[in-house]
């Protein structure tokens, strides 16, 4: 049966008139009403997936949510069946979740916000995760934390939570049924493994994450399969996706969403500790970014190649008003009659080590992409460049697979993902030409032996060379 919303001014259960709808759960439709009775606003969350083990789990987030107390959770007023569905009854909250705050900030939140919100909601799961049993709530993400007018944060949504004690039969088919949220959760959960509080953790750094770089995070299933095939973590770090977020906050998330749950912050109280003491390092630092101004990425090849046959690329990153690439600074002895360029600037951000007031280089990758052609070796380049005077040149072989007009882009990226620039550079690619054989050089020497055939004793000699065409020239011995 197909569950239809509720239209405003609906009366539910002869008490609770329907005001507006406010937003979806992982169950359930949440709608803000008015209690007839009390004359207060409540939210009114009616559930909207079907089935036995549908009824079970939301039945369980009733009493989850019934039988806890703190002012980061939402509290519990009803539960009741009406008109064919099951209704939930809460303290109704006031404000907008963070995944609307990022979005009307510009895609991302401050460090110093972001940190405060994290310390807020690690109090709110020390509290679950110290609940005998322990509660883990299973889908922490930006649209299930309410930020109220007041600042403080609410955590929503105990659809997918587990805890109470007949709570672990009851949800075991709920991977399923409900699915999870896969930007924000860990590993052993979308891999349908035991979850416990470690995996709130990875939850909340993957929101954090999301919220202070405004680049949801990649999945972790992904990022564990990667790791598995021994490649490296696709997940750029926190300062990287984000020049502005700082090292600190950077290296907390790093280490609140690693992949194995034993490398993360084993406790809520501990990962808290860590944004606590970042916070207040934070507070007596200066900002920790310097703008260097702008660099410039040349990239050069022959304006014309033989297909099948390798030619040079050449990418060079230096100062804007530095000399661009010229024949004299072609790799290999015999350079090309005349050559194709391109250029792109850009500007870098260089951070600043918060204790010692040190700037730090940046680390640029260059990619080649290039499907008309084979790259011989590695299509990909590290390098750091420093704030100093710096210039730096990289070469890379490529092999025209086809005739014609031929693309390359070179890209610019600083650290594993934020993308600086793309240089397009082109090329005319000829078919290689059959020539017939040309002897080069080749001397043909008539001799006798001596009687004690310890010599040899030339009579004549013949060469015959590309400048006399072909006609032999007699050089006497």
């Amino acid at each position: 049966m197909h569950v239809l919303g509720l239209t405003p001014g609906t009366v539910v259960h002869d008490r609770y008139r329907v005001v507006r709808p406010v937003g979806k759960g992982g169950m359930g439709a949440v709608y803000e009403a008015i209690d007839l009775r009390l004359h207060n606003t409540v939210a009114l969350k009616r559930m909207t997936a079907e089935g036995a083990e549908a009824d079970r789990a939301f039945e369980h987030e009733a009493q989850l949510l019934a039988s806890l107390r703190n002012s980061g959770l939402p509290a519990v007023i009803d539960y009741f069946l009406a008109v064919e569905s099951r209704f939930l009854v809460m303290q109704y909250i006031e404000g907008e979740d963070l995944e609307h705050v990022r979005r009307r900030q510009g895609g991302c939140c401050s460090d110093r916000d972001v940190s405060a919100w994290g310390v807020e909601v690690l109090n709110v799961l020390a509290f679950l995760h110290r609940h005998d049993p322990p509660i883990v709530h299973r889908d922490v993400k930006p649209a299930n934390l309410k930020l109220t007018p007041r600042g403080e944060i609410v955590l929503l949504d105990f659809g997918l939570a587990k805890g109470s004690p007949d709570s672990t039969t009851r949800l075991g088919a709920e991977h399923s049924l409900y699915g999870f949220t896969e930007s924000y959760a860990p590993a052993e959960q979308q891999q349908g493994r035991s979850t416990d509080a470690r995996s709130d953790i990875y939850a909340l750094g993957a929101t954090l994450y999301h919220l202070v770089t405004g680049v949801p995070p990649v999945p972790a299933e992904r990022r564990a399969a990667a790791l598995a095939a021994g490649l490296p973590d696709p997940l750029p770090s926190a300062h990287v996706a984000n020049l502005s977020v700082s090292r600190g906050l950077s290296e907390v998330l790093v280490r609140a969403m690693e992949v194995r749950a034993d490398a993360r912050f084993q406790t809520a109280e501990d990962m808290r500790e860590a944004l606590a003491n970042l916070r207040h390092l934070e507070a007596e630092s200066p900002r920790g970014l310097e703008t260097h101004g702008t660099r410039r990425l040349d990239a050069a090849m022959p304006s014309q190649a033989e297909v099948g046959r390798q030619v040079d690329l050449i990418v060079q990153v230096r100062f804007a008003a530095s000399p661009r690439l010229g024949l004299e600074d072609w790799p290999s002895k015999k350079p090309p009659e005349k050559i194709e360029q391109a250029s792109e600037t850009f500007e870098l951000e260089y951070p600043i080590n918060p204790r010692t007031q040190q700037t730090l280089p940046v680390r640029l990758r260059v990619k080649i992409v290039a499907p008309d052609f084979t790259i011989e070796g590695t299509a990909e380049c590290l390098t750091d460049v420093p704030p100093q005077e710096y210039s730096k040149r990289l070469a890379f072989l490529l092999t025209p697979r086809r005739a014609g007009v031929c693309r390359v882009n070179v890209e610019v990226y600083a650290g594993d993902a934020l993308h600086l620039g793309t240089v397009p550079i082109e090329a005319e690619a000829v078919a290689s030409v059959d020539r017939d054989p040309v002897v080069a050089v080749a001397h043909l020497v008539l001799g006798v032996m001596s009687r004690d055939r310890s010599r040899v004793a030339p009579l004549f000699e013949i060469s015959i060379d590309e400048q006399s065409y072909g006609v032999p020239r007699f050089v006497e011995p």
